[in-house]
């Protein structure tokens, strides 16, 4: 089994794992890859491949986009991952893209933005998953807004085919568990298959209060 949503340290203020103490422990735990997933960035990519031939592990190549729908102010969350060098050219064109396309936002804070109309014109080898709570579609089933979030969806395996995953989390926020009921019921509509992921921002459980 291997967890595909990881935050380092290059989460900023966010992520707490350090690339070489990530890698050391799924490979304790039998875990064959290793993926990274930081907020609007991909600067550990070079420490994840060299970490990970060291320990003979598979780097999974990933970011997590902030990104925004027209005529909508909120920053939402999209999780997009490399399938080949390819892929990864693209999601480091996608990157710059966004950094072109930031916003500051609170504190005098940068968010590079992503769109659908940039993620669409380099999705070539590109797999991509609804993310955590702060996805556009879980957003929009936490508001009620069904129609909409069946739409994106289709809109969404319009562009990714097969390479789009709905991605459901075990946490203990009150509304996770609604947001997935609805997430599955919307993988069989849609034959879109699931990905069961963890938020990890730390490595080991006691490192929570220190996270905190």
């Amino acid at each position: 089994m291997i967890n595909l949503h990881n935050h380092t340290h290059y989460s900023v203020l966010d992520g707490m794992c350090k690339i070489d103490e990530l890698v050391k422990r799924a490979k304790e735990l039998g875990q064959e890859a290793v993926a990274i997933t930081d907020h609007g960035n991909m600067y550990g990519v070079y420490d994840l491949w060299k970490t990970c031939k060291a320990e003979d592990v598979q780097p999974i190549f990933g970011i997590e986009f902030y990104h925004k729908v027209e005529g909508d102010n909120t920053r939402y969350h999209l999780i997009a991952f490399a399938k080949s060098m390819n892929g990864l050219r693209n999601l480091y064109k996608l990157h710059q893209l966004s950094y072109l396309n930031s916003e500051v936002g609170s504190f005098g804070k940068s968010y590079p933005i992503l769109t659908y109309d940039m993620l669409y014109q380099h999705k070539e080898d590109i797999i991509i998953s609804t993310a955590c709570v702060g996805g556009y579609v879980p957003k929009l089933i936490q508001n009620g807004n069904y129609e909409l979030a069946n739409a994106t969806l289709v809109e969404m395996k319009s562009h990714f085919g097969d390479d789009l995953y709905i991605e459901l989390q075990a946490n203990t926020l009150p509304i996770q568990r609604k947001i997935n009921t609805q997430l599955i019921s919307l993988s069989k509509i849609h034959n879109i298959p699931t990905v069961l992921t963890s938020d990890t921002h730390y490595i080991y459980k006691e490192d929570a209060s220190v996270h905190e």
